[in-house]
Parts: structure tokens; sequence; C-alpha cells
């Protein structure tokens, strides 16, 4: 998945501002930098495994988090540290960053939201 994409993946409720604020905080704090994940992203340009994302969900209701519409064009599913430095590595222009990013995406079936 493209940087471009990545940046359209989203969550529910709060959860954006949450993420920004922690992705902001691998910049801004030092104490993220130094941790094996924000150390490894920032090395790699990328994420060390895949997040996981599912793709035109908007059908469907978190079921954590007050059954709130999942976001389109794609809702995280698993990742939210991971997409949050990633997301920040993006918007602050890292250097190394891929191009590209390994990510899992779900299909959901279309008859079971109904």
């Amino acid at each position: 998945m493209s940087s471009a994409e990545i940046l359209t993946v989203g969550h529910v409720r709060r959860w954006p501002e949450i993420l920004r604020f922690w992705g902001d905080d691998l910049f801004d704090q030092p104490h993220r930098r130094t941790t094996w994940l924000g150390r490894t992203m920032l090395e790699l340009g990328t994420t060390p495994t895949p997040i996981i994302i599912a793709r035109a969900g908007g059908r469907y209701c978190h079921p954590r988090e007050s059954n709130a519409y999942f976001r389109e064009p794609y809702q995280l599913i698993e990742g939210h540290m991971r997409i949050a430095y990633l997301q920040a590595m993006i918007r602050h222009k890292h250097s190394p960053l891929l191009a590209d990013h390994e990510v899992i995406v779900a299909t959901l079936p279309t008859d079971l939201a109904e």
C-alpha cells in the first residue's frame, strides 16, 4: 500500500486523534524513539510486520466502540501503534521512508452487515 493510501486508514470515534498524538510523539519525545518499535520503524522506513485493515467496511459497526461505523475507505483492525508511527513518519517526511508498505487487507462479507 502506498504512503498516500496509508494516510487514508482511519479508525472510529476519538482514535484518529489519539493515533496522531502517539505518532507525533515519535518525533517529539525521545522515549518513543528508543523503544524497540520506534527505533526499528525509523530505521526500516516502514512497519516490521503488516498492519491489518478492512476495506469498504462502512456498513459495519465497531463492537467495542459504542457501535460506531467503520471508516471508509479503510478501517484499522490491528496495529494501532504501528499505524500511528507510520502515518507520522509520512506526515513528517521521515527518511528513510519506503514508498510502499506491507498491509493485510480484509474484505468483509457484505451479507452479514444487513
